[in-house]
Parts: structure tokens; C-alpha cells; sequence
């Protein structure tokens, strides 16, 4: 399942499937800037109406201490990402960060490098779940987010991890600078 962003920017897009002609948008991402407090909204699209969506999750980005965030799928209650996602170690070229699928109890691990962000499934041989891929001007490429088949019974959860990471990795990008 490949979906097309409407922009290079993950948290504030559009992301879409195309069928032959046909495009889908399936979530929406928003992310407004604020200093103080930003909350990052997914919305995924709802098959029975006409272009309605509905709260998919939404996170409460502490620009502070990124790692005491919150997290909310649908409506539910917000939980802090300490619970979700753990610490998995680093590298020279990325930092892991390891969860538990809420449908399968298997063990994920995202790896948020300097400029993308992938999810493998933390086994032996580490089995590639979901990757980010740029946008490119030469060759025109948009920007893409493709999740394999060992993650399709939880696409939701993953788009709402990558969204968070993408906060994190865009935040220790900042603090770099």
C-alpha cells in the first residue's frame, strides 16, 4: 500500500492512493506550528460519506521534552508516547525507537535517521514494514509512504508513528541548527 503525499512535508499533507485515474485522499495530516504546545491531527477518510473524515489520532507535541508527548488514537484517551514508544538505541546514522503492535503484541522498531524515517519488524532477519521516501525534483518523484504487507492490519498505528517521528526527527533537525 503506497500512499502519495500532496506535499514533501509528512505532517501537513494529503496522503492518497491512486487506482488507474483515480485518487483517493485516505488521511489528512495537520500540523500547525506553535511554540507553545503543537498538536499534529490525522483525520482518515470515511468510506460511507461524501468526503467526510473523521479523528484518526492526535498528538500533543511537548517542543520541551519531545519524549513526554501525547498520544490519542480516535478519541480515546491520551496517552504519554513513554508508554508507546521505548528507546531502542542509536547509531551513527539514526536513533531506534521500539513498540508493540496493538493488534499482533509483535515488536516494531522505527529508525529515524537524519533525513527519513523506516519501520522494521524487530526480529531476526529485520523485516522492512513501512519506508518514507522523499520527494525529488530530479527525477520528478512526489514524496511517498509505502507500507508493506507484514503492516497492513495496522495502518492506522502507522501512520500515527510516523507522523510522531517525523515531529521528533524535524525537531532534533532544528535543535542541530
Amino acid at each position: 500500500m503506497e500512499f502519495i503525499l500532496t506535499t514533501g512535508d509528512p505532517c501537513n499533507a494529503n496522503y492518497c492512493l491512486t487506482s488507474g485515474d483515480v485518487t483517493q485522499v485516505i488521511y489528512r495530516t495537520h500540523s500547525p506550528f506553535r511554540f507553545k504546545n503543537p498538536v499534529a491531527t490525522i483525520e482518515d477518510y470515511v468510506v460511507d460519506m461524501q468526503d467526510e473524515f473523521s479523528l484518526s489520532a492526535r498528538i500533543e507535541f511537548n517542543v520541551w521534552r519531545p519524549h513526554k508527548s501525547r498520544v490519542a488514537l480516535g478519541y480515546g484517551v491520551p496517552r504519554s508516547t513513554d508508554e508507546i514508544f521505548r528507546p531502542g538505541g542509536w547509531g551513527w546514522y539514526g536513533v531506534d525507537y521500539l513498540c508493540t503492535g496493538p493488534s499482533d503484541g509483535r515488536e516494531y522498531k522505527w529508525r529515524v535517521y537524519r533525513r527519513k524515517v523506516t519501520l522494521f519488524l524487530n526480529s531476526t532477519p529485520k523485516i522492512l514494514v513501512a519506508k518514507f521516501q522523499r520527494r525529488h525534483r530530479r527525477p520528478p518523484r512526489q514524496a511517498s509512504f509505502e507500507i508493506l504487507e507484514e503492516g497492513v492490519h495496522m495502518v492506522d498505528f502507522i501512520v500515527m508513528g510516523f507522523v510522531y517521528m517525523e515531529l521528533l526527527r524535524k525537531e532534533r533537525e532544528r535543535r542541530s541548527h
